[in-house]
């Protein structure tokens, strides 16, 4: 499972820094370097809650580096070994973010391209969580996940 939160936490970490709470929109707030603190994600099958799990990250070598021309870095050092990825993001009405993480290589391999679309709970000066949600039905069986991603300006 903590393999599977990593995985959840590469694929859509935030970064920013501001000043005082501000509409969530704001994308001033996102510019700079967010560090992780918790991922929390939650696993369903048929709409009914089959697995949860919490990964704390206890150092500040998790981040996800938002520029303002659009573009981010995501570092992870919570594998091994410790990768990073390049990603664009791009704030849209409603509070929601949407990522798009290019083909690349990751850790020697080739990762394909994909997007990965958030919505910004919490932007403020020093705290920023962001919730995903993915839903696929296979055989009449509905899986769906929801997460919690939780970072900190330290």
């Amino acid at each position: 499972m903590k393999k599977t939160l990593l995985f959840l936490f590469a694929a859509a970490l935030f970064a920013g820094c501001g000043k005082g709470n501000v509409n969530p929109t704001s994308s001033n707030l996102l510019l700079g370097r967010w560090y992780a603190v918790k991922d929390t994600a939650t696993s369903f099958v048929n709409n009914v809650a089959t697995n949860q799990a919490t990964f704390s990250y206890h150092t500040d070598a998790n981040f996800a580096q938002f520029n303002s021309d659009g573009s981010g870095l995501l570092y992870v050092s919570e594998t091994s070994p410790a990768y990073s990825q390049n990603f664009t993001y791009a704030q849209g009405s409603n509070n929601k973010i949407t990522f798009n993480y290019p083909a690349q290589t990751v850790n020697g391999a080739q990762q394909q391209a994909y997007t990965k679309i958030g919505t910004i709970k919490t932007l403020t000066e020093s705290n920023l969580v962001i919730t995903f949600s993915s839903a696929q039905t296979v055989n009449s069986q509905r899986d769906s996940t929801y997460e919690i991603q939780y970072f900190s300006i330290n």
